[in-house]
């Protein structure tokens, strides 16, 4: 059976698409908040505010709401911030780590059930796989895991062995 190769280079950029993914959806995420959010204080102000006599307390606290509004906006551009400076892809390690054991976990979410195929790891604990890596998988298989550092508990994304060779 032929492997897909795998490189320091192809998981970059994997790791760099699916950060322009998140970073869509946090931009869209943050353009309607700032919408919604701006056209319900402006409604505030010329509804209520500008044509009454609530005086300097009204107008400290239509600003103090103003700025609370603003919080969630900033974290959202927070989280944008590192994605736009490329969070240097290359900044990662790739280690190998065996399975423990694989499970099906149900999730409920309202009236539906949903069934999560989780694989648990030594060092990086539990990953969420496809049907596919998880019908493939046996206990003590080995993975390619792509982490931040060393120690890291947690992987950034994970390769089956048995489809992918790492060559540095």
């Amino acid at each position: 059976m032929t492997k897909n190769v795998i490189t320091k280079e192809t998981i970059a950029k994997d790791l760099q698409t699916e950060d322009k993914k998140s970073s869509r959806i946090l931009l869209i995420v943050a353009l309607v908040y700032m919408f919604v959010g701006s056209s319900v204080l402006l409604a505030v102000y010329f509804l209520g505010l500008k044509n009454s006599e609530i005086g300097a307390i009204g107008y400290v606290i239509f600003f103090a709401c103003v700025f609370i509004c603003l919080l969630p906006l900033l974290f959202f551009i927070s989280l944008l911030i590192p994605r736009r400076n490329g969070q240097n892809n290359s900044n990662f390690f790739v280690i190998t780590d065996e399975v423990v054991y694989k499970e099906e976990k149900t999730i409920r979410r309202r009236d539906t059930r949903l069934i999560k195929k989780v694989i648990h790891f030594y060092q990086c604990g539990e990953i969420e796989v496809n049907s596919t890596w998880y019908q493939i998988t046996a206990e003590r298989d080995v993975f390619y895991m792509v982490v931040r550092d060393r120690n890291s508990k947690s992987a950034l994304k994970c390769y089956p062995a048995k489809l992918y060779e790492y060559i540095e």
